[in-house]
């Protein structure tokens, strides 16, 4: 199988086009940004380039960094969404926390986030990804 047909076929059965699938991605991670903020988090940036890792949203919640990865499904619950976060997606988050951390940067700890939406509502999963510098 070639690389990426398997995530391909699973787009398309999603029922959504492309720009429809983006379109929705770009809304819920707008939503969220300011549901976060609203929660007292101050939002950085959305969609932030790490290297060559991406993080959905990256914000502080007073003094601690958080890489906040969306996760969305509109016809499951929130459960079905966080489902979804897999051992790749958990090594490139770690990977662009680690790179976080070397900039030294932001003066604070850092903290791996999902924030899981889905019909039934949302839910801000807190260390929902183990990342610790020891």
């Amino acid at each position: 199988m070639k690389k990426g047909v398997g995530n391909q076929q699973a787009r398309r059965r999603a029922g959504l086009a492309p720009e429809a699938r983006t379109s929705f991605g770009r809304d819920v991670e707008a939503r969220v940004s300011a549901a976060l903020e609203a929660r007292g988090y101050v939002v950085l940036e959305r969609n932030a380039r790490v290297g060559r890792d991406e993080v959905d949203v990256l914000a502080f919640e007073g003094t601690t960094l958080v890489l906040i990865e969306v996760r969305a499904r509109s016809n499951a619950s929130w459960q079905d969404a966080i489902a979804t976060v897999r051992a790749g997606k958990v090594r490139r988050l770690k990977r662009a926390a680690l790179a976080l951390v070397a900039r030294g940067d932001h003066g604070g700890d850092v903290r791996i986030d999902v924030v899981a939406v889905g019909i039934d509502g949302a839910e801000i999963v807190e260390n929902a990804i183990d990342f610790s510098v020891t």
